[in-house]
């Protein structure tokens, strides 16, 4: 069987907590990056009837979260 991984239960709890949150902090950073997305431009609540059509409604909402940061960087600057 190719792609199984066995996890022992014991040996998660062994991780030291500093380890735990180093490890899972790239994550965390998508994640909080990926709710902004969703919750901006409503993302998951795609009204379109094709695929084709969905990818379009995907790509104009990374260009306004894109719009939206580079807006934001300029006011800093």
């Amino acid at each position: 069987m190719v792609g199984l991984v066995w996890l022992d239960p014991q040996s998660a709890r062994e991780v030291p907590e500093l380890t735990r949150r180093a490890r899972d902090r790239p994550r965390a950073g998508i994640e909080s990056t990926a709710g902004r997305i969703i919750h901006r431009t409503g993302i998951r609540r795609s009204s379109h009837k094709s695929i084709r059509a969905t990818h379009i409604g995907h790509c104009l909402a990374a260009t306004a979260i894109n719009l939206i940061r580079l807006d934001a960087w300029r006011q800093d600057h």
